[in-house]
């Protein structure tokens, strides 16, 4: 595993959000630049592991995912064997899995919220909202 105590300010954070359907992926570079995003369809027993292999995980240095997102103890192994930085994010606290996330917040937030993870929440609401609208009509 690669050493985390020199982090580029431009290093690439891939923040994870969704629901039971919809797991929605997003690459940032630092807490400046937008690199990608990526909507991605749940199956029912595919675990969490299995969701985030993408181009996108592999360019990622830390991981900042959403605590709502794992879904069992099955998920939670899966995040323990990615060879990154892999921070669950729960309102009001952190949990690194490895690394130290108070020194690595300044390098990937404005405020509290990773901003990766941030304008991954906000994709993930405004396609709640279209999809909510479909079937509305």
């Amino acid at each position: 595993m690669r050493g985390y105590n020199v982090l580029k300010r431009e290093a690439r954070v891939l923040g994870v959000t969704g629901n039971r359907d919809i797991l929605v992926k997003v690459l940032y570079r630092g807490k400046l630049w937008f690199e990608a995003a990526e909507l991605q369809l749940r199956q029912r027993g595919e675990d969490l592991g299995g969701l985030l292999k993408s181009k996108y995980l592999d360019q990622a240095r830390i991981v900042f995912i959403d605590e709502k997102v794992i879904k069992d103890e099955k998920d939670f192994n899966s995040l323990k064997k990615l060879d990154k930085l892999v921070i669950i994010f729960r309102e009001g606290s952190h949990e690194a899995l490895r690394g130290d996330y108070v020194n690595i917040k300044s390098l990937c937030s404005f405020n509290n919220v990773p901003e990766a993870l941030r304008v991954a929440r906000e994709i993930l609401d405004e396609v709640r909202h279209v999809i909510g609208k479909v079937h509305e009509n």
